[in-house]
């Protein structure tokens, strides 16, 4: 059945007696079209209101609480969208940090807008190995984990650097520094510390002898 915009209104002159009458008869306009049904309210936006535990692993289980949770949303680690997360309920989902992810704010982006967390998620930081393992002051040492992009540091012992070169999340290399001690080695970010399961030996160096000859037997200071 045809659906109408408009009806139509003619107008006709009906003789009556000496004069003229005016007539209107209304109708459908054919071939007309409705109106369009009224735009579906637009989605809220998404607020994040608590995020558990505020640090983590990469793979840590994380709990968001807020409101306007959806399906189809994206959570964002810093700029590195998780695999997938699980919808408990318009006020709570839980997604596990993924690689990749850096210290920052959490958002969740939906059809309705962005919800970005008020406070930093922390992405701890993890050494799975390091060579070589041990070596004088200068020495290259590349360090291999996860997380390792924010690195701000890295210790030897008592001594720390701060030149680092950054190679991927899973790797960066420093030189051992000058004040550099045998001992623990650890590498610290904008996330937190991570310790390495070995220690670092400091290879002993020679910067003077005297004399530089001498018979057999000859007291030689180093």
């Amino acid at each position: 059945m045809p659906r109408y915009l408009k009806s139509l209104m003619l107008l006709l002159l009906v003789p009556l007696g000496l004069g003229l009458t005016l007539a209107c008869v209304e109708g459908p306009t054919a071939g007309s079209t409705s109106a369009p049904p009224p735009a579906a309210p637009a989605s809220a936006a998404p607020t994040i209101t608590l995020v558990a535990p505020s640090s983590g692993l990469v793979g840590t289980t994380i709990t968001l609480t807020g409101t306007n949770f959806t399906a189809g949303m994206t959570v964002k680690f810093g700029g590195t969208a998780a695999i997938s997360y699980s919808l408990d309920s318009a006020t709570q989902i839980r997604t596990a940090v993924p690689v990749g992810a850096t210290t920052g704010a959490i958002s969740v982006v939906s059809t309705g807008g962005t919800g970005i967390s008020a406070s930093s998620f922390k992405v701890t930081p993890l050494i799975t190995g390091f060579s070589p393992v041990s070596g004088a002051a200068g020495t290259p040492i590349t360090i291999n984990g996860q997380s390792l992009t924010q690195t701000v540091s890295v210790s030897f012992g008592a001594g720390t650097t701060t030149t680092v070169t950054v190679n991927s999340d899973n790797q960066i290399q420093v030189k051992v520094p000058v004040n550099g001690t045998a001992g623990t080695l650890s590498v610290t970010t904008l996330g937190g510390t991570a310790v390495a399961s070995g220690t670092f030996a400091i290879s002993p160096t020679i910067s003077k002898f005297d004399p530089t000859q001498g018979p057999l037997s000859t007291m030689v200071i180093i």
